[in-house]
């Protein structure tokens, strides 16, 4: 009984390790990166800012990859929590 509720504790900790990730890639994303790159109606703007700033939008695209990943790492760890 005590391993299967230490296991449970350990999964939960991942969890919300995983939902720190996100956030942190998410606010990364949100806030710094869309700020940086986007000119609301304006896409030669838009493409000219991604031009000035290549290393912020491939940061971009990797920050993405790995929010997706750790959001389906998640929806694994909640699935097995709950199971």
């Amino acid at each position: 009984m005590e391993n299967k509720k230490g296991s449970l504790k350990k999964t939960a900790r991942l969890a919300g390790l995983l939902y720190f990730i996100l956030v942190i890639t998410g606010i990364y994303g949100i806030f710094f990166i869309s700020s940086q790159t986007i000119v609301q109606g304006d896409a030669s703007g838009t493409a000219k800012n991604i031009l000035a700033n290549e290393f912020l939008f491939r940061s971009g695209l990797i920050n993405d990859i790995i929010s997706n990943i750790v959001f389906m790492l998640l929806v694994l760890v909640l699935y097995r929590m709950f199971k």
